[in-house]
């Protein structure tokens, strides 16, 4: 099975509006949600891993770790903008995991 070329998605789009505040700022024992979210892809296991967002931290913690970043420029839309956002960057992998 080597030759498949496996993506992975990083969704971080999303206004947190049942949450009441960014959750992907909060933090879980001391670290926030994101940053585990970012250790827990190895770049390594997939053949690029792009993190889908609108906001310039988020941003910024990616290009740190070498992920690729495209910016969602309308998240209140849905997550389905997000999915299309990550697939599109995407196109020449056999998969995608999110």
């Amino acid at each position: 099975m080597s030759g498949i070329k496996t993506g992975c998605v990083l969704m971080a789009a999303g206004n947190s509006a049942r949450f009441g505040r960014n959750k992907l700022f909060e933090k879980v024992d001391g670290r926030e949600m994101i940053l585990r979210a970012m250790d827990a892809v190895s770049a390594g296991d997939f053949c690029r891993v792009v993190v889908v967002t609108q906001y310039p931290r988020v941003s910024r913690l990616a290009q740190e770790r070498g992920f690729e970043v495209r910016i969602n420029p309308h998240p209140e839309l849905g997550l389905s903008g997000t999915v299309k956002i990550g697939l599109d960057a995407l196109k020449e992998c056999d998969g995608v995991m999110f």
